[in-house]
């Protein structure tokens, strides 16, 4: 499977992605301050070029699930190196 992502930031809180390839994905993002933790809302618009390769729900949270475990690994360690160099203010 081939595609291309894009992902335009909406600073201070916000991104957009539009993905084109087999299928196309659009999604929006936003992160709200819940107290001391920070909560990520997604949304996403999803159509497929064959029916066949459409997932099902379940599918796709799962895979949106380890996506995403695997992008916050990356995220928190790059948040610690820049509260270690001071970028965090």
């Amino acid at each position: 499977m081939e595609g291309i992502r894009a992902v335009w930031p909406k600073p201070p809180d916000a991104w957009h992605l539009d993905t084109c390839g087999d299928g196309r994905e659009i999604g929006d993002y936003r992160l709200t301050p819940v107290g001391r933790r920070t909560r990520l809302d997604m949304v996403f618009q999803v159509t497929y070029d064959d029916p066949k390769k459409v997932e099902g729900v379940r599918e796709w949270v799962r895979d949106t699930n380890r996506e995403w475990d695997a992008f916050g690994k990356y995220l928190e360690a790059d948040y610690r190196t820049s509260v270690g160099k001071g970028l965090s203010k």
